[in-house]
This record gives structure tokens, C-alpha cells and sequence, in this order.
């Protein structure tokens, strides 16, 4: 018989004949008696094998079709790849150039046969995967260059494993202790990541019939079906037939020996874990701050956060959907959930940013006082001043050139009652102002750093509140007829009689023709409203002129004359009332001779 090899051409549907005679190892070889595998494409070429048998052996040859002329022409050259003194009755050729050999050695004493499974390297070594068991099953996934394996071991259990691409031997399932497939075992099926075995436990009383889904890569066993029968001799259902689509889907049929029925059903494996969805809300805290991470997965066995330390788990492992409340630390936080299952993993992750608890600008308790007297009064357009924590970051800063701006120190206003006032001066703990036209009632006083508002503070406005600046435990005062700043001091003492100014802030309400915007020197002497007097020691002064500083916004200054009558002590307290509130200040007088 002359062999012929066809060629299916899935273009056009049709098969031609690629070689009806063939000629071995370029004309030097013999072809054996037979060609028991015909040609299987694979990848780069087509194989045969060739059989030859006796009465007490048999030996194969795997060939290559080494040479194709063309479709014209008839003859082609097969090249010998390995020659074995056993039955080759499949083949997978591995990416490497290796080949999966499952073997039949036929020459045993009682006739049983023996099947191994082993590696052709590429210069013809082999090496055992499998060793010899009489009763072995193999189903190769050609596409995976991957082979299958089941068989009844010394041990009397079953056992399975997978030869990979690579030619490493994995055992994947073992019976063990269990009635599960430890008699006639065969595998039915490798596809994707699902071998599928088909045996039975039989004792003389019972049958225990099983179909069981293996995955390759996991090595989770799933039993698909169990007929469990007490009938002495005989079982009823049989499974055979099974086939896998796409790695996910088995399909078989169990044929009922008793009602001679077949069943046709399938079974899908189930899918990939996968996080269904992973949210955190909110995802902008403050240091401190909490979220809630919620989450729900299918198909996992286990679930797991990153970093663990935000789980209760001190390995990070969670309910398969469920809540958790976090407090995450300061920054970026990424949070990785991962849903593990028997056929792989899934990621999902969400972001939740901390920033820093940014410390308040607040005013301290009692915070809020005139800027020259420290009371805890002011009035329309005086000087005040607060003291407090966290006021500004920055160096400090100044200014004393109006109008006066709303902002110093890199950031830092005062608002009162939610206006900015104009500022003097800003450092971290102290800031002073210009008070607004407020003529009295409560106000609300607050400090902004930047974008960060602080706490507010209630204070009452009073419509005078007068206060005299101090230098060294004494009051301002000056001497009003010198052409430079002379200031009273215990060395330079007031002379009764004598013109003297002293600087104030909080004389309230000027002269209509005095109010300039807030933050601007009004450029001329306006008059106070209220009436404001002075006395020295007790001693009435003469108030020649109380009213606005020119040049300054927020300056008051009192031109007065020092009281002519004598006084017993240099050391006195001078006290000024604008309208109905007083104001003392220490001051010093030279005591008349």
C-alpha cells in the first residue's frame, strides 16, 4: 500500500495531496512496516510516526517531513527525528525543539503494557517524566505544546500532573485517603488551564462513579459529578465523552447502565476573580480623618489590602465584600484590594489624599486689646492689636506708609466682621490693626494664614476707647516746642507750665471733614468729637488740641499745657477721659521749687 498524505487548504476548503510516496533520510533509510500517526501539522512542520512490529516488541520512529517539493509533485523526503524500541503513541513537540513522548512498552511477561512519558532532547537523549505504570491515560493541549497525565500508581491511588512547556513534570492531583478516582482513572481532556479525569472507587458492594475538573495552574480540584451506588456489581452512570471549550466549559455525557440512557449536560469553570468594584469615600482627608472603603468581588476565595496595616487582619485579609473604616496617614495613600480565586486574580485600587493638620491662626483668650493702652476696649479707627498662635509662618513684616495694606507676612489678615482691616505689623504671634468704622455693639475678630481661617473671637466696640502709647513703663509724651522729638523721661522730666504732646490712639469719631478711606492718613488736624480731658498728678492739664495725627492713620495726639501747681512726688499717673472712658498712664513731673 502506497501511503498518501493530503493537505487541507482552509482557503479554499479543498485537500491536495502533498506526498504519495515517501523516501527516508534522503534515500539511506528504511521505512518501517508502518505510519501509525499520520502527518500533524505543528507549528513548522508535519510528523509521522513508523511502527514496527514483532511478536514479543515494538519500536517507533518519529519522522519529519523534511522536504516538500510541491504540490505537483508526489514524493517527500521524511527525516528520522528519534528512533525508540517502544510504541510512540503520541507526540508534542515543545517551542524549544524538544518532544513529549507518551511510550508503550508491549514487552512485559503476561502480556500487560506499560505507558511512560518522557523528553527527547534535540540531540537525542531522553529523559524519563513518567515512570512506566500499566495503566496510564495522556490528552495533550497541542496548542500549549502542554501534556496531560492519569494513572493508578504503586499506592493504589490516583494520581494526575501535567508535562509542561517547558518538559517539567507537575503532579496536580492525588487521590490520597479519599474514595476519589483511585480505580480507572483516565483523563479525558486538557484545554486552557482544565484537565478533566474521569474514574470510579469499586468495592465489591458499591461503585463510586466521578468526574472531576482539575486546574493546572492552581491544582483546585472540583468534583463535576458523583454517582454513588450500593447495587452489588454494577454501577449506573458512566461519564465519557468530555471535551473543554475555551479552558472554561466541559461538556460530556454519562450513558445509564441500567436504562441504557445517555445525558448530555456542561459545566463552566468558574471565571477569573474579579473586583467587581472598590470605591473610598471621601478621598480628600485631613490628617485624622477617616474613609470608608467598600468593595465587593466574584469569584474569590480570599481578599486581601494593601498596606495591610489598615486592615483589622494583621495580614490584610477581608471579607469578600464588605466595608472597612480607615485612617490613613499623611499623603498620597494608593490602596490596593486583591481578589484571589482558583483561576487567578484581580487588582483594584483607589487613592485617598491626607494632608497635614495644618495648624489654626487663632487668637488667644483675651486677645483682642487696644494698642496702646493693652485694655480690652476699641473704637472706630484705632490702633489694635492681637496676640495669638500660629499667626504667620513667614518673617516679619512691617509697614508704616499708608494707606495701609490688608495683607502682611506672606498672607496673613485680620478680618473683622469678615472685612480685612489694615495692618501695621504681622508676626507669629502678634498682629496690629486698624480698626473699622464700628461705632459699638459686638464684632467678630478673625486671622487668616494664607487660605486657613482661624477660630473667631467676639469683642464690644465702644465708640471712644483711648489709650496712650507707652515706651519704658512711661506714657508717649513729648515736648511739643522742641524741633525735634524730645520725650519726657525721668531724665527729662515735664515742666509745670510747659507744652507737651502726648500720642493716643481710640479718641473715636472726628470732625466730618476728617475720614478718610480706612487705611489712609487723613493729612490734616480733625478734632475729636468727644470731649477729652486731662489730668497730671490729679491736676487738670489745659487740653489745647485732641484729635487726629496728620501723617498716620489710627495716631491720635493731645497737645496740652503741664499744670503750673506743684506736686510732691516726680513719679505721677496722668489720666485721659475722651467722652466717658478713662485711661491712665505713668508719666513724670519736675517738682515745682
Amino acid at each position: 500500500m502506497v501511503p498518501v498524505t493530503l493537505k487541507y487548504d482552509p482557503t479554499t476548503k479543498t485537500a491536495n495531496v502533498l506526498c504519495s510516496n515517501y523516501v527516508v533520510n534522503g534515500g539511506k533509510g528504511s521505512l518501517e512496516k508502518y505510519l501509525t500517526i499520520s502527518a500533524m501539522p505543528s507549528a513548522d512542520a508535519y510528523y509521522y510516526v513508523g511502527q514496527t512490529k514483532t511478536k514479543t516488541s515494538v519500536s517507533s520512529t518519529l519522522y519529519t517531513l523534511g522536504l516538500v517539493v510541491d504540490a505537483t509533485k508526489s514524493t517527500c523526503d521524511l527525516r528520522t527525528v528519534v528512533t525508540t524500541d517502544k510504541d510512540i503513541v503520541s507526540f508534542v513537540k515543545l517551542p524549544d525543539g524538544r518532544f513529549i513522548m507518551e511510550m508503550m512498552d508491549v514487552a512485559v511477561p503476561g502480556g500487560y503494557s506499560t505507558t511512560e512519558i518522557g523528553v527527547f532532547e534535540t540531540n537525542g537523549s531522553y529523559t524519563q517524566k513518567v515512570p512506566p505504570t500499566v495503566r496510564m491515560s495522556v490528552a495533550g493541549d497541542w496548542k500549549n505544546s502542554r501534556v496531560s497525565y492519569a494513572f493508578i500508581g504503586a499506592d493504589k491511588k490516583g494520581h494526575a500532573g501535567v508535562v509542561d512547556e517547558k518538559g517539567n513534570a507537575d503532579e496536580k492531583f492525588n487521590s490520597g485517603e479519599t474514595p476519589l478516582l483511585t480505580v480507572d482513572i483516565f483523563v479525558t481532556n486538557l484545554s486552557g488551564d482544565i484537565a478533566l479525569l474521569s474514574g470510579s472507587n469499586r468495592t465489591v458492594g458499591a461503585a463510586h462513579d466521578k468526574l472531576v475538573a482539575i486546574n493546572t495552574k492552581t491544582n483546585k480540584v472540583t468534583v463535576l459529578s458523583s454517582y454513588d451506588s450500593d447495587a452489588l456489581n454494577g454501577f449506573k452512570e458512566n461519564y465519557a465523552m468530555s471535551a473543554v471549550s475555551n479552558g472554561s466549559v466541559a461538556y460530556f455525557r454519562t450513558y445509564n447502565g441500567t436504562d441504557k440512557s445517555v445525558h448530555e449536560w456542561e459545566w463552566t469553570a468558574p471565571g477569573p476573580a474579579r473586583v467587581n468594584d472598590f470605591t473610598a469615600n471621601p478621598t480628600l482627608l485631613v490628617q485624622g480623618g477617616k474613609s470608608t472603603l467598600e468593595w465587593s468581588t466574584v469569584n474569590a476565595t480570599t481578599v486581601s489590602i494593601f498596606p495591610a496595616y489598615l486592615s483589622p487582619d494583621p495580614l490584610g485579609f477581608l471579607p469578600l465584600s464588605g466595608k472597612l473604616e480607615i485612617t490613613p496617614g499623611i499623603g498620597a495613600n494608593i490602596i490596593i484590594l486583591t481578589a484571589n480565586g482558583p483561576l487567578g486574580f484581580d487588582t483594584a485600587r483607589v487613592t485617598v489624599n491626607v494632608t497635614a493638620q495644618v495648624p489654626l491662626p487663632t487668637i488667644t483668650d483675651g486677645g483682642i486689646r487696644n494698642a496702646a493702652s493693652m485694655e480690652h476696649t476699641l473704637a472706630p479707627r484705632a490702633l489694635g492689636t492681637v496676640f495669638g498662635t500660629n499667626l504667620c509662618y513667614n518673617a516679619a513684616s512691617s509697614s508704616t506708609t499708608p494707606p495701609l495694606p490688608t495683607t502682611l507676612c506672606g498672607g496673613t489678615k485680620v478680618l473683622v466682621n469678615g472685612q480685612p482691616a489694615p495692618l501695621t505689623y504681622v508676626d507669629g504671634g502678634q498682629i496690629n490693626f486698624l480698626a473699622p468704622d464700628i461705632l459699638s455693639g459686638n464684632g467678630t475678630v478673625q486671622v487668616v494664614r494664607g487660605t486657613v481661617l482661624g477660630p473667631p473671637m467676639t469683642f464690644a466696640f465702644t465708640a471712644t476707647a483711648p489709650g496712650v502709647f507707652m515706651n519704658n513703663s512711661l506714657g508717649i509724651l513729648t515736648d511739643a516746642t522742641a524741633s525735634t522729638v524730645i520725650l519726657v523721661t525721668a531724665d527729662k522730666p515735664m515742666i509745670p507750665g510747659g507744652y507737651y504732646t502726648a500720642w493716643a490712639t481710640g479718641l473715636g469719631a472726628k470732625q466730618p471733614s476728617c475720614t478718610p478711606a480706612i487705611g489712609e492718613a487723613p493729612h490734616q488736624a480733625c478734632s475729636a468729637l468727644a470731649t477729652t480731658t486731662l489730668t497730671i498728678g490729679g491736676v487738670p492739664a489745659e487740653v489745647i488740641y485732641a484729635g487726629t495725627q496728620p501723617d498716620f492713620p489710627g495716631l491720635d495726639q493731645i497737645n496740652f499745657r503741664a499744670p503750673v501747681n506743684s506736686s510732691s512726688s516726680q513719679n505721677v499717673l496722668g489720666e485721659l477721659t475722651v467722652g466717658d472712658v478713662k485711661t491712665s498712664f505713668p508719666t513724670v513731673l519736675q517738682i515745682a521749687q
